[in-house]
């Protein structure tokens, strides 16, 4: 298919300039197995059985829903209710407000009343993003609670209104600090600490915010969350400390105890900027922890998603977890190629790895398992992602402060305790 490409290109354009095309390289690759665990391909599954999903969270006993004056809210009552009520969340109180954009805006007074453990808003407009912006602000920084947005129009088909409100609630649960499911990892994996680390460039307050998160239990599917501000541009982050300390205690006090292994996964670096990530960042983290727990041992590895290699099998999409480690990796590097996820659509771009410092020093196979395994954990999708849940949970805070949460450098400084360890920004 590939190859057919190249020779219509080459035959159109013979008269006009010499076009030379080198033919592909073959390479050695290796195909990671998913287990296959219906029916959500390999995690447990958001059941009133599934043991992981009940340790942890906070409560939901009051949930407050904002709608429409012409919205059936009893109909959403229900369904709401059942969809929470199957995933393990019974006894909910439903409140209910209506909003009409056209003559008043959110407050906190208008959403506070009833103290609400969680809301959920049905935007009129899917792109109001005037009252999506209200809502996230006085919910998060004020009220201090999780909140959820969900178009009208999603739920007015009765057929889809109980699919559309079952990834709904998941998201409310993961909100509270629920963990709806686990990978199989292995054991080898047992006392590791994941950070995950993105930076946002494009805002609206003209500085660049960093988004961080770290691992809080061997699910790794709860995460300490938090955002830097930092200048305009600037990729490297100055200082980890603060955050890696906060996050170190954090996991201590949840385990009794600090993690063994540390691995931190950096994404949006690129080539250049290795040697000043290796520099700052990698050594502010050393610092912390010899400082905080000198026996764990670091693994950083930089995570890079736009990149122009493109890998093939017979002409077609590779299968996802396909590993290549060698012929196309840096002569002078650990790195190597994962595709992690499939499209549909296109060309399947894989994610290119590279380890600035292994002190774990597990088996290059067991590395890129654990790596794989943690694209199947962000809990906003049914399947894989083409990075780890933990890049992306970090690229998700960057751009919720970043762009919505955040009017000036100096409006907050860090995520309110509160939600610190809710995964808010999915």
């Amino acid at each position: 298919m590939i190859q057919n490409s190249v020779d219509i290109i080459k035959k159109s354009s013979v008269k006009i300039v010499e076009l030379a095309v080198e033919p592909a390289t073959k390479v050695k690759a290796a195909i990671i197995p998913t287990p296959k665990l219906p029916p959500m391909v390999a995690r447990e599954t958001l059941t009133k059985g599934n043991s992981v999903f009940k340790q942890g969270g906070k409560p939901l006993k009051r949930l407050l829903i904002v709608h429409s004056y012409r919205f059936d809210i009893d109909d959403l009552s229900d369904v709401v209710v059942k969809a929470l009520g199957d995933i393990g969340l019974p006894g909910i109180s439903v409140m209910d407000r209506v909003f009409d954009p056209r003559r008043n805006r959110l407050s906190a007074e208008f959403l506070g009343k009833g103290n609400p453990d969680c809301v959920l808003f049905v935007s009129q407009n899917k792109n109001d993003k005037n009252a999506y912006r209200d809502l996230k602000r006085i919910c998060t920084d004020e009220l201090r609670v999780p909140s959820q947005v969900v178009a009208e129009n999603n739920l007015t088909n009765p057929k889809r209104a109980l699919t559309v409100m079952m990834n709904v609630a998941r998201q409310m649960a993961v909100k509270l600090g629920k963990c709806p499911w686990v990978m199989p990892f292995n054991p080898i994996t047992k006392d590791t600490m994941v950070f995950g680390l993105d930076v946002c460039h494009s805002t609206p307050i003209h500085k660049s915010v960093v988004g961080i998160d770290a691992s809080l239990d061997d699910t790794f599917g709860r995460f300490i969350s938090d955002f830097l501000i930092q200048d305009r541009g600037k990729e490297v982050v100055a200082d980890l400390r603060p955050f890696v300390g906060k996050a170190l205690d954090k996991y201590r006090k949840k385990n009794g105890k600090y993690p063994k292994n540390i691995l931190f996964l950096r994404d949006g670096v690129g080539d250049g900027q290795l040697f000043d990530v290796n520099d700052r960042e990698v050594a502010a983290i050393r610092d912390t922890i010899q400082e905080k727990c000198k026996d764990a041992k670091l693994t950083f590895v930089v995570v890079k998603k736009h990149i122009r290699t493109r890998i093939f099998s017979e002409g077609r999409n590779p299968t996802p977890g396909t590993i290549v480690d060698s012929m196309i990796t840096h002569p002078f590097w650990y790195d190597f190629f994962l595709v992690s996820h499939e499209t549909r659509n296109g060309t399947v771009s894989p994610t290119h790895y590279n380890v600035l410092l292994d002190e774990i020093q597990w088996p290059k196979n067991e590395l890129q398992s654990f790596i794989y395994y943690l694209c199947y954990q962000y809990y906003n999708w049914d399947g894989s992602i083409s990075v780890p849940a933990p890049c992306q949970y970090a690229h998700k805070m960057a751009f919720l402060y970043g762009r919505t949460l955040l009017r000036s450098p100096d409006d907050v400084t860090s995520v309110p305790e509160e939600l610190e360890d809710t995964l808010l920004q999915i």
